[in-house]
């Protein structure tokens, strides 16, 4: 019935019909093509394990620290955007390079908005600090206030309860700025 002894009705369960042609034609997916043409040995340890390293750290931060977790790993000079938005502009420059005009143009146009991301980010994140930081004088004036359950506290003067740590100020090469 079947042309091959080993073949299962059932055998191609899960495959896609490019890998069931593969199987029959001898011929390599547009995959094993990908998976082939990076040289054995070339490609540096995966990237995840330290993004999530960073989260697991978010997870546990005090409130005062969350603004600048994220100040840290998204826009400083070593942070995720920056090593991001410098392999994408590598990855524009080799496409060129390699004759692939038009998709090293999209890649630009994804570096574009990968810098607009990068200012927004920023930009929340400072305005997060300022706002954890103003609850944070709310509530410690509301725990010192003798009259705490029956009226609404004023927030603490600037001078009290200033925060450990303020955020990474503006800094000159922020390449949104």
């Amino acid at each position: 019935m079947f042309p091959h002894p080993d073949f299962e009705l059932y055998d191609n369960t899960g495959r896609t019909t490019e890998q069931i042609n593969s199987a029959r034609t001898g011929v390599p997916t547009s995959q094993d093509l990908r998976r082939w043409s990076v040289k054995e040995g070339s490609v540096p340890d995966t990237v995840g394990p330290a993004i999530t390293a960073w989260t697991d750290r978010l997870h546990n931060a005090e409130p005062g620290e969350v603004a600048q977790l994220i100040l840290l790993a998204t826009t400083d000079p070593n942070g995720i955007l920056p090593r991001l938005h410098e392999f994408l502009e590598a990855a524009a420059d080799k496409l060129q390079q390699a004759g692939a005009g038009e998709a090293a143009a999209h890649m630009t146009g994804i570096v574009t908005r990968l810098g607009e991301l990068d200012q927004d980010l920023y930009d929340t994140a400072v305005d997060a600090w300022e706002d954890i930081n103003a609850a944070q004088r709310r509530t410690a004036a509301t725990s010192t206030s003798p009259a705490a359950g029956s009226r609404l506290a004023s927030p603490a003067p600037a001078s009290e309860q200033e925060p450990a740590a303020p955020p990474t100020p503006p800094r000159s090469d922020h390449r949104s700025r």
